[in-house]
């Protein structure tokens, strides 16, 4: 017989009456009412006993009843009453939603479907992030890092973070958007099964798309993969769209087109919830951002407080990349790396909070020199440079 949310109140208030379960392992939330109160009194106020509780609200014949489900339960004591609590209740919150989402529709009304999907998503988030014993965690399959099909990334990184963000800066026109629409084809061919979301926020998905099949004609190949959208208003109106696709990788181009607070504490909220969505989706996002125009000034490689709001990027990044185009003339002093007489383009890698499964430390992958495209050429020597010395590729 399926349980109640009523049911399952009953059981685990009458278990923790019997001391065979903590108050401290629930939250009120989980029960029904008149549970819900009673909970919350019994954490408030440890020394609390049953003529409080009834004093406080609590029927008798409630209590009654949780010690009747309590001492039914003894037969079935390897029944995990508090998880099954916990589930019931996060589901059951959901009806509400529906149900009004479902009235408005009987009415010839349309719900705001994002909204409902966001609501949806902040019940069941709950559920999602719980505690699990370390014994129960399974990482047989987990990798750190995936291969994205970029082949400077995945031949000298090892691929880039599987479920953590990316930030990826540079100067106006150094091709950030050039670059992350061919990172994003070559992510699709990599992993012929799996879809992407890419929201650009500097232009229309028309002209978006008219830009990138003139430049990579390989799009053909992967478009039926790829969704892409110029309407997201913040960064919550793109998580709940996010959910609602069930994709496997985001892009973000640019960071500034979503937030709607330009200040420390408005870009900190963004980055905190990209980093959410990471997280309790376990995909990848990437994120275009602008580099800081004083750094740009300065005449030196960029480094990883260059990007803008640095403090709120650099706290939540898994990895960053800093794009920049130089040549021996745009450079004042000895930053360490290999400069040409030429432009060259170099992605120089400023955070990688996992290691560098390949490379022995930061530094800055160069691409050989090619005038037409800067971010389609091979890594120079096949070798990769950083501070002080070249170190060889290890294959």
């Amino acid at each position: 017989m399926a349980l109640t949310l009523l049911d399952l109140s009953q059981t685990n208030f009458g278990l923790i009456l019997a001391g065979k379960k903590s108050v401290n392992e629930y939250l009120a939330s989980y029960f029904e009412s008149p549970y819900t109160q009673a909970i919350q009194y019994m954490k408030d106020n440890p020394d609390w006993t049953l003529e409080e509780l009834a004093t406080d609200g609590l029927p008798p014949s409630a209590i009654r009843a949780a010690k009747f489900a309590a001492e039914a339960s003894e037969d079935l004591e390897e029944m995990d009453w508090v998880t099954m609590l916990k589930e019931k209740a996060t589901v059951s919150a959901l009806s509400p939603i529906f149900k009004r989402a479902a009235k408005m529709i009987d009415r010839g009304k349309d719900p705001n479907l994002l909204q409902v999907m966001g609501q949806v998503k902040a019940v069941s988030e709950e559920s999602e992030t719980g505690l699990a014993l370390a014994s129960e965690v399974d990482t047989s399959n987990y990798v750190p890092f995936v291969r994205c099909g970029y082949r400077p990334l995945d031949d000298i990184l090892g691929g880039v973070p599987a479920d953590g963000p990316t930030i990826i800066y540079g100067p106006t026109g150094v091709g950030k958007s050039q670059f992350i629409a061919q990172f994003s084809i070559g992510f699709l061919k990599e992993h012929p099964t799996w879809t992407g979301a890419l929201f650009t926020l500097e232009m229309g998905v028309k002209h978006w798309k008219w830009r990138t099949e003139r430049s990579y004609p390989e799009l053909e190949d992967v478009e039926d993969r790829l969704y892409i959208s110029s309407d997201a208003r913040d960064i919550d109106e793109l998580e709940a769209k996010v959910a609602s696709l069930d994709v496997d990788f985001v892009v973000i181009d640019d960071m500034d087109g979503i937030v709607t607070e330009v200040s420390a504490v408005g870009h900190e909220d963004v980055y905190m919830k990209v980093k959410r969505i990471c997280r309790l989706l376990g995909i990848p996002v990437f994120v275009i951002a602008q580099a800081k125009p004083a750094a740009l000034a300065a005449n030196r490689f960029l480094t990883a407080h260059d990007v803008n709001w640095s403090g709120a990027g650099f706290k939540v990044a898994a990895l960053m990349i800093a794009l920049q185009i130089v040549d021996e003339f745009d450079i004042d002093g000895d930053d360490g790396y290999q400069t040409y007489d030429e432009p060259h383009a170099y992605l120089i890698v400023t955070k990688s909070r996992d290691g560098y499964p390949k490379m022995q430390g930061p530094g800055a992958i160069i691409l050989e020199h090619d005038p037409n495209s800067f971010w389609t050429g091979n890594y120079v020597a096949k070798k990769f440079f950083k501070k002080g010395k070249r170190v060889p590729l290890k294959r």
